[in-house]
């Protein structure tokens, strides 16, 4: 089961504004209900361990400092150019502070604590036109091709 976090985006590609952009997440693996997941959710503090976040999928571009906000990469589609954007998603406090639309960039990619991982994975095959070899690490292949 997954949740969604829920935002209005604006995107990048078409400038179309989707009211309520879907963004699927495992950040709450155990207690996933399916619920929508917008600014001002909540989370239990276990939810928001280092170790919960990249067992819900995500993978570390860097460490979060104590205490401070989490920033998570993840996708979304835009049903207007179907085209698949990024979104910021900022935790602080324990409760979602922002969700926004991203040009994935290295500069946004260094900003971020943790990215999807399977859309890292995605794009890092794509930027390098092969499959990342065994145990190379897609944040890395990110940091060296991103503009």
């Amino acid at each position: 089961m997954f949740d969604v976090f829920v935002a209005q985006l604006r995107c990048p590609c078409c400038s179309m504004v989707l009211a309520e952009a879907e963004i699927q997440t495992h950040i709450r693996d155990g207690s996933a209900d399916g619920s929508s997941l917008g600014i001002g959710f909540e989370f239990d503090p276990a939810d928001l361990e280092a170790e919960s976040i990249l067992d819900a999928d995500y993978t570390l571009v860097r460490h979060p400092d104590a205490n401070k906000q989490i920033q998570l990469l993840d996708t979304w589609i835009c049903p207007q150019c179907e085209t698949e954007q990024w979104a910021m998603v900022k935790i602080s406090d324990q409760r979602i502070f922002s969700i926004e639309a991203v040009k994935l960039d290295r500069k946004t990619l260094e900003s971020a604590n943790f990215i999807s991982e399977v859309n890292a994975d995605l794009l890092a095959e794509l930027l390098t036109g092969e499959e990342p070899i065994i145990g190379e690490n897609s944040v890395e292949i990110l940091r060296r091709k991103l503009p």
